[in-house]
């Protein structure tokens, strides 16, 4: 958390120079709303307090965001989600189908260097809620991912490159009820990786995006946004 603060008072301050962002690459470039579809599958090594040893928390996603521009070069995104959870390695949930939603918001900073060269960053949470039952045994996870970016982004013509490190918390639980009984809680075993990315600008309102997350994160996320 004290990251996540950190990181937004810098952008905040940093506001008086960042009103060059409308001259970047098109989606900071009105104040007009957007709407995106994102397409992921994710896999993380998670910590519960009843083994020593991390267990994976695989989960795949389809989710819709909006967002507007609220400053020069600050976004506010609000997004939901159904998907699919699945970890093998807990006996409490082995062989369970894991489905459920999951909702957040993110605040997303741009500050332009030159036409080609801008410093990106985001910070926020989601939450994640999944259940299911079979035959006797029924299992609930429920947890919370704080997720912060900070990279670089350049942009040639219609094609921009991204790349930069990223920041993870999670803070979850497992509820089983049936012939194993468990309520036990969970966080991310490890907390910082990588990510890098493509997006193609399909016209002046549209592009798509590519981004994929090295270990111990490890995501690829497909993105199709356009402006109204």
């Amino acid at each position: 958390m004290r990251y996540l603060t950190a990181l937004t008072l810098v952008f905040i301050l940093l506001q008086p120079n960042v009103s060059r962002a409308d001259s970047d690459y098109f989606h900071w470039t009105t104040n007009s709303p957007d709407f995106a579809l994102h397409l992921s599958g994710s896999e993380t090594d998670v910590r519960y307090d009843d083994t020593q040893t991390p267990d994976s928390l695989e989960w795949a996603q389809v989710k819709v965001s909006v967002a507007e521009r609220i400053l020069p070069g600050v976004k506010l995104r609000l997004h939901g989600s159904l998907l699919g959870a699945d970890q093998d390695d807990r006996v409490a949930s082995r062989g369970l189908d894991l489905t459920g939603y999951g909702y957040g918001i993110h605040m997303e900073f741009n500050l332009t260097f030159a036409t080609f060269l801008a410093l990106e960053a985001q910070s926020g949470v989601t939450y994640f809620s999944t259940e299911d039952n079979v035959e006797e045994q029924q299992a609930e996870l429920d947890w919370l991912h704080w997720e912060s970016t900070l990279g670089i982004r350049l942009n040639y013509s219609l094609l921009a490159v991204r790349a930069g490190f990223h920041y993870q918390e999670i803070d979850g639980e497992e509820e089983a009820f049936g012939t194993t009984l468990t309520d036990v809680e969970f966080e991310e075993a490890d907390t910082q990786s990588a990510y890098f990315g493509l997006e193609f600008q399909t016209d002046k309102t549209g592009y798509v995006g590519l981004t994929a997350y090295t270990d111990p994160f490890r995501k690829i996320e497909i993105t199709l946004q356009r402006r109204f």
